[in-house]
């Protein structure tokens, strides 16, 4: 029997970074690449010795199981007992969760196998490939039911928001934010906070040489000046200034208000949101 010990250390190695990474990424543990690559270099050297020797049929179900909880330890140092073993039975669940479909894959496709790899049009290709591709699929649905989860949970912190400035409308997607509870120092208006890409955006016109001189008076909006934060949107000093009108409106509500201020934020903002509302705006 022929076997490309090259292609036994290219699934071993794919296939066992997966099964690591899947299991930390599920509970969000943060493992170190280091860490990441030992655990995976000891499963693949493990998995090209323990063939040459002739083992009981009894035994080798314990090997793995015990190469596995290696595997595990050499990733971490686990705070207690219960942390170590969640890693355990997700690592051994994942294990069978690509074999599982792995087996699913070659038997959908009707492809063949050998000892070695895959046989697509008479060439042999690694099974890892086929594993990879499986968890580039598990990873961006598991992403794709994290997006939807999220949006569904936190749906009513959604707004759509028109600007008035200068006699014109613009539409930007705004979040309400418990952090922002932002206040002029000079007014005591709230302060809406829009990202720098929207504001140049919105004026488009403006000097930014200006504003990066830090010189409000020179930049035509009104009662442009900054203040003082240090808060979710960052900490040094933020341009406030005034424009005509905002409306804030969801599926339950919608706010008119014209005593308000908007700041600019270099910090950047989720793609979700191009601002972030102050509660007071749908007080009332």
């Amino acid at each position: 029997m022929e076997v490309y010990i090259e292609y036994v250390i290219i699934d071993n190695f794919i296939i066992n970074y997966l099964i690591l990474f899947f299991t930390a990424f599920t509970i969000g543990t943060k493992i170190k690449k280091i860490n990441m690559f030992i655990s995976t270099m000891f499963g693949v050297i493990c998995s090209v010795i323990y063939p040459l020797f002739t083992l009981n049929a009894l035994m080798v179900l314990p090997l793995k199981i015990a190469i596995g909880i290696l595997m595990i330890l050499m990733l971490k140092k686990y705070s207690n007992f219960k942390q170590f073993l969640i890693h355990i039975l997700l690592f051994f669940t994942f294990t069978f969760v690509f074999g599982g479909l792995c087996f699913a894959v070659l038997n959908i496709l009707n492809l063949k196998t050998s000892t070695s790899g895959i046989l697509i049009n008479g060439y042999e290709i690694p099974l890892g490939v086929i594993v990879l591709l499986l968890a580039i699929y598990i990873y961006y649905l598991i992403k794709l039911i994290q997006y939807v989860r999220h949006k569904n949970n936190n749906i009513n912190f959604y707004f759509d928001v028109i600007l008035k400035i200068d006699n014109k409308n613009h539409l930007l997607r705004g979040y309400l934010d418990s952090g922002n509870k932002l206040y002029d120092n000079q007014s005591n208006l709230p302060v809406v906070v829009i990202s720098f890409k929207t504001f140049c955006k919105l004026f488009s016109k403006i000097s930014l040489e200006n504003y990066f001189l830090n010189k409000p008076e020179d930049l035509g909006l009104k009662n442009a000046h900054y203040i003082n934060v240090d808060n979710v949107v960052g900490a040094g000093k933020m341009l406030v200034f005034s424009v005509d009108e905002i409306i804030v409106e969801n599926n339950q509500s919608k706010k008119t208000n014209k005593n308000f201020l908007l700041g600019v934020s270099e910090k950047s903002f989720s793609s979700e949101f191009e601002c972030l509302l102050h509660s007071e705006l749908l007080k009332g």
